[in-house]
């Protein structure tokens, strides 16, 4: 450019389109992801009803921590 001279510009874009593995119908679950039904599995539903919560074990525990952690304040 030091010499005056202005450079074309090209515009034209290569005639290669990218293709996805999904485009391409390859569906591959990533393994890092492949227990995760177990852990949700594990993990009870939430109780519809007052009665359900307290005959769980662990609702029941978390509704007295809350109350404890509710009255010290």
């Amino acid at each position: 450019m030091s010499n005056g001279k202005i450079l074309p510009m090209t515009t034209s874009r290569g005639n290669r389109t990218m293709i996805t593995r999904a485009m391409a119908g390859i569906h591959k679950p990533n393994p890092k992801y492949a227990n995760v039904h177990i852990t949700y599995s594990s993990i009870p539903k939430e109780p519809k009803r007052l009665q359900q919560a307290l005959n769980h074990d662990g609702w029941r525990a978390a509704m007295e921590e809350e109350m404890t952690a509710l009255r010290s304040n």
